[in-house]
């Protein structure tokens, strides 16, 4: 009867492999290998298109606050400006006119003095050059920034912009040796107010023509608006 064999024995110590070898795997210092002895892959980041629309819908809302901010600044400066305007303070409200004040002791240039005198006889549009050309800080620029003392310093932006309602019927149109400008002045003292300025800039400067027009035929003070046409409905 035989016996079944007898299993190997093992290899003495000195005979057993120290380290890998041929056919020995090499050593794995990652996580436990999974089930088929791979080490597990790596999380991956996943972004979904939930994340994607949560993304889209942050940057639309700090744009919507953006707006709003800004419109919310834009109405609180309308309000303040339409309560400054209603309290009398805004930019709108007429400027309180005084007479003229004498323009003496203001200097000793006589140009400048010349542009003084005219702004006190109702030369308005000489009261802006006076301001113009006057030294900074001077008298001549004081007198020229108030339309002559008919105004506060800066209550106008310019000395024309000052309106006078006529108040005198219109004078006797000047005759001259000019039958053009002649019919100009009749016209502007019947009521064609747009034929006032076209003999204002036709005539020849310093003339009975040219003061007729200025004056609108009379009708207002020298040069207290920008055209006579302005003066249409009142």
């Amino acid at each position: 009867m035989t016996q079944p064999p007898y299993p190997p024995a093992a290899p003495p110590p000195w005979a057993q492999p120290h380290g890998p070898g041929p056919g020995w795997p090499a050593p794995y210092w990652g996580p436990s290998p999974g089930p088929w002895g791979a080490p597990p892959p790596p999380p991956r980041r996943r972004w979904t298109r939930k994340a994607t629309a949560l993304v889209a819908g942050g940057a639309v809302l700090a744009a919507g606050l953006v707006a709003l901010v800004v419109i919310a600044g834009l109405r609180i400066g309308h309000d303040q400006a339409s309560a400054l305007s209603a309290a009398g303070g805004g930019l709108g409200a007429a400027p309180t006119t005084s007479p003229p004040s004498d323009p003496v002791g203001l200097g000793n240039d006589t140009d400048l003095d010349g542009l003084a005198q005219e702004c006190h006889d109702g030369y308005l549009m000489s009261c802006d050059d006076l301001f113009d050309l006057s030294p900074s800080g001077s008298a001549y620029e004081q007198y020229g920034m108030t339309c002559g003392g008919r105004v506060k310093a800066f209550d106008v932006a310019g000395c024309v912009e000052l309106q006078q309602e006529p108040t005198s019927p219109p004078s006797a149109p000047p005759v001259g040796d000019d039958p053009g400008l002649d019919g100009y002045a009749q016209r502007c003292h019947d009521g064609l107010l747009s034929a006032c300025d076209d003999l204002y800039n036709l005539s020849p400067p310093m003339s009975d023509y040219e003061r007729y027009g200025m004056t609108c035929g009379g009708r207002i003070d020298v040069l207290t608006v920008a055209t006579c046409e302005e003066l249409d409905g009142d």
